[in-house]
């Protein structure tokens, strides 16, 4: 490998980086919707409700390590980006969603 090309990793990779952290992203955000539904659906109430979303993350995040077969240094730069990246920021979404099934199955 010539030291031209070596220059031109890193930029390749942060390309790669920023197109996983999006994927993770649009998935992300797409399971809070769901399991949003999800929770209101079994009304879910309180805390329990926020347990299942914790819950939600976790397992979905157990996905993202095995898609990754555990060697995840080889798409984002920190192992620990895999659990927390935007975990919170779809927390809306899945209120929102929550409220909506609960308010649709066990109100009306």
């Amino acid at each position: 490998m010539t030291s031209n090309e070596q220059t031109l990793d890193p930029v390749l990779s942060m390309d790669l980086i920023k197109h996983n952290l999006k994927v993770m992203n649009r998935i992300r955000s797409k399971s809070a919707v769901v399991c949003g539904l999800a929770a209101g659906i079994l009304g879910l109430e309180n805390l329990n409700g926020f347990l299942f979303y914790l819950i939600c993350c976790l397992k979905l995040s157990f996905l993202f390590l095995i898609k990754s077969q555990f060697q995840v240094d080889k798409f984002l730069p920190a192992w620990d980006m895999i659990v927390t990246y935007e975990m919170f920021s779809n927390l809306p979404s899945f209120v929102l969603f929550w409220v909506f099934a609960y308010g649709i199955c066990h109100i009306y």
